[in-house]
């Protein structure tokens, strides 16, 4: 069902709410990440892909034993390189440039994604590389952490390349984003070995942990978690 009175890419969205939202989306992230943490006993070696500016960084620090950072654009990676030197507990953390879909992974026992997915789904080919990637990186009992936009969210068709437009003026121009469809990207994820262990809207995620959520925005995106069985 899709949330009521409320969709991703029609909507209002001040300077104000927009910052609320983003602080809303950094707390869901810091509990899933300490989901993941304690999901996966011993050391913790991660790989965090399409990891932008390193705006997680702080958030893995106290649970890293390693950590991969992926992405494809070079600018941001070398302020993610910047923001891990300024702190001893994340110098080691390293840095690679690819894209998500077609970076190597080395062996790991966590996967995130934040945010990113729905760049990705644009073919249905680039999704299935991506999940087996993560599959066979994966050790078992290992996690792939997901946050992306909820389909319901957005009116139209679902499937992959279903295409429509983001923009939050004055700060973020029209962008192109896809659906992601749950179902879909489950049945590959099955198929690269990886069961899907929860998903659920931020602010329901939110709940959960014990916080509160006051932005309505958050119900337009989702948590999810893939387990290597």
């Amino acid at each position: 069902m899709r949330p009521q009175g409320y969709t991703y890419d029609r909507v209002d969205r001040p300077r104000e709410a927009h910052r609320a939202l983003r602080e809303e989306h950094n707390a869901v992230k810091a509990f899933l990440i300490e989901w993941a943490a304690s999901w996966v006993r011993g050391p913790k070696h991660v790989v965090d892909l399409a990891c932008g500016k390193g705006g997680d960084v702080n958030k893995w620090a106290p649970h890293a034993t390693t950590y991969v950072g992926v992405d494809v654009s070079e600018p941001a990676l070398q302020e993610a390189r910047r923001r891990a030197d300024e702190r001893p507990r994340t110098r080691h953390f390293r840095f690679e440039h690819s894209d998500a879909a077609e970076f190597r992974l080395p062996s790991c026992n966590v996967v995130s994604m934040q945010l990113a997915l729905h760049y990705l789904c644009d073919r249905e080919e680039r999704v299935r590389a991506l999940l087996r990637n993560v599959g066979g990186a994966l050790r078992p009992g290992g996690v792939f952490i997901v946050t992306t936009v909820d389909e319901r969210a957005v009116p139209g068709p679902g499937g992959f390349g279903q295409q429509y437009l983001f923009a939050l003026p004055p700060c973020i121009d029209p962008t192109p984003e896809y659906k992601v469809p749950l179902q879909a990207v489950r049945d590959l994820a099955r198929e690269a070995g990886l069961e899907l262990c929860f998903v659920r809207n931020f602010d329901r995620f939110l709940q959960g942990a014990g916080a509160r959520s006051e932005v309505e925005a958050s119900k337009c995106y989702v948590a999810l978690s893939f387990v290597k069985g």
